[in-house]
C-alpha cells in the first residue's frame, strides 16, 4: 500500500506551476486596470481643466 503522504510528492508541483500562471494573469490584468484608471483620471482632469477656463473666460 502506498504512504499517502508519498502519494502527493508528485502533485504539489503541479498546483504551483497553475498558480503562477495565473498570479502573471492577475498581475497583468492589474497592471491594465491600473492603466485604464490613470488614463481616466488624466481624461476627466482635462475636462474639468476646460471646463474651468472656459467658466473663467465667460465668466468674467
Amino acid at each position: 500500500m502506498t504512504d499517502p503522504n508519498r502519494a502527493n510528492e508528485n502533485t504539489e508541483h503541479g498546483p504551483m506551476a497553475s498558480e503562477t500562471t495565473e498570479f502573471k494573469e492577475l498581475e497583468r490584468e492589474r497592471k491594465t486596470t491600473f492603466g485604464g484608471v490613470m488614463k481616466l483620471l488624466a481624461y476627466s482632469s482635462a475636462a474639468i481643466a476646460i471646463v474651468l477656463a472656459l467658466m473663467f473666460i465667460f465668466l468674467t
